[in-house]
């Protein structure tokens, strides 16, 4: 897959495929595979989509609780 990116966490990264769009969905997944999903598009807080993977990786983590993610891909 095309256009990684690499966000650094505490012990690793999180490593990031595809292109950010306004309708885009994110398949996600995690360390433990039992927290991993997709998740349907996603909204900065003041209702405008997010554009950029750090915006991505911090809502999944705050909103929807993923943890220890490894990887996302906009599906």
């Amino acid at each position: 897959m095309s256009n990684k990116v690499v966000i650094e966490k505490p012990g690793g990264e999180i490593w990031c495929y595809g292109e950010i769009h306004w309708d885009s969905n994110f398949s996600v997944v995690c360390d433990n595979e039992v927290y991993d999903g997709i998740v349907p598009g996603l909204e900065d807080g003041s209702g405008e989509p997010v554009t950029t993977w750090q915006q991505v990786v911090d809502i999944l983590a705050r909103d929807y609780g993923f943890k220890e993610i490894e990887q996302i891909e906009t599906c």
